[in-house]
């Protein structure tokens, strides 16, 4: 590759030629270019004299040069047309926002920003409460707009797939619970209500809170991802356009799916904990119940009250 640089007066030609392939700034270019910084000429004219082969690399160094001198003017007519597109798509793009007007806020400003933002989301919070509100009151009356094939689809995404690992972590949940209350209740010689303890902590609170967890994380996800992949294929515009609800269509499907599978997904994960803290039994036999499992599993079911149970349910709606 070979570059020519010729001056006249305030006019710079500069001449290219041969394969620009792989250029890198040499000591004889910086110096050049920190002189026309210093004296900018009027007009920088580039000729292509001749190149055969070409890479990003004279994009590069033709953008650099217009960035450097945004006073002088640059003809680049005669570079090939793949060049010319590159740079006038380089031009035409706006440069990225920083953060610096974020950082330029004082605090109060930002305070103030950020207390506009959160009641921007609790407002859009809001509404989608009242449109899903509207949407089940239209389902009572007969009048939503929801298949069944969609029901049976997100009643099975968020039910049956959810068991294993509901299972798993309320089995563990039970364990733990288990183990760490009796070597604690051992110092009282209460050893005998490890038992209540796990019945009641799953039943009441624990059950829920944890397929609650679950449900968000997993199942929750799942449908944040299908509906904005649907949002990307402008799916969710071709509703709107079509003149279909998209809290009918898309909201109450999983909506009743989830309330549907919420109370026997907590029944099953207080099982789950209370088989779980029946599996320390035989350890626990020998650390601090001395009974062994059979009288874990009577005092269990012998703590279980009503209102446990109905507490626990009510937390999984």
């Amino acid at each position: 590759m070979t570059i020519t640089v010729a001056q006249n007066g305030k006019k710079v030609v500069i001449g290219v030629s041969g394969d620009f392939v792989r250029w890198q700034p040499d000591d004889t270019w910086r110096a050049a270019l920190a002189a026309w910084t210093r004296r900018p000429p009027e007009q920088i004219d580039i000729h292509n004299d001749g190149i055969k082969r070409w890479d990003s690399s004279l994009t590069v160094m033709i953008y650099t040069l217009i960035q450097t001198l945004p006073q002088t003017k640059v003809d680049r007519q005669t570079l090939p047309a793949g060049v010319r597109r590159l740079l006038n798509l380089a031009l035409t793009q706006p440069a990225k926002s920083g953060r610096t007007d974020q950082e330029q806020l004082s605090f109060l400003e930002r305070l103030g920003d950020a207390g506009l933002r959160l009641w921007a989301c609790i407002g859009r919070g809001l509404s989608f409460v009242r449109q899903v509100g509207r949407t089940v009151w239209r389902a009572l009356t007969g009048h939503s707009i929801m298949r069944s094939v969609d029901f049976w689809q997100a009643l099975d995404d968020c039910a049956p797939r959810a068991v294993g690992i509901i299972m798993l972590v309320s089995f563990l949940v039970g364990l733990i619970l288990a183990f760490v209350g009796a070597i604690q209740l051992q110092s009282f010689g209460a050893q005998i209500y490890v038992a209540s303890l796990v019945s009641i902590g799953m039943t009441r609170i624990m059950g829920a809170i944890m397929v609650g967890v679950i449900m968000a994380g997993r199942t929750g996800a799942a449908y944040a991802a299908a509906l904005g992949t649907m949002q990307v294929n402008e799916e969710l515009d071709a509703l709107t356009t079509m003149g279909i609800s998209r809290t009918d269509f898309l909201v109450l499907p999983r909506l009743a799916a989830l309330v549907l599978a919420m109370p026997f997904l907590v029944i099953l994960a207080d099982l789950m904990g209370m088989v779980g803290g029946g599996a320390v039994g035989d350890l626990a036999a020998i650390l601090a119940l001395k009974a062994g499992i059979a009288v874990y599993g009577i005092s269990a079911v012998d703590s279980l009250c009503n209102d446990s149970c109905a507490g626990g349910l009510s937390r999984s709606s």
